[in-house]
């Protein structure tokens, strides 16, 4: 299981790629200040894609200095 916080953004979000193609449980804590939900979509699309399906990918909404969501 790998956090990514940030995971919706340009570098998350093909960190997050990379991840998963190495069949990794990623958990996404993005506060989509500087980033958008729908690269999450792309993300799941890109791996859907994929004819080995792999890994998995969880998203929370929330800002990682609040330390109830963390």
């Amino acid at each position: 299981m790998i956090i990514v916080t940030g995971g919706a953004g340009f570098i998350g979000s093909h960190t997050c790629c990379s991840l998963l193609a190495k069949n990794a449980k990623v958990i996404i804590l993005d506060s989509y200040v500087n980033s958008y939900s729908r690269s999450i979509d792309r993300v799941l699309k890109i791996n859907n894609s994929r004819e080995n399906k792999t890994g998995q990918i969880i998203s929370y909404f929330g800002d990682v200095r609040n330390k109830k969501i963390l």
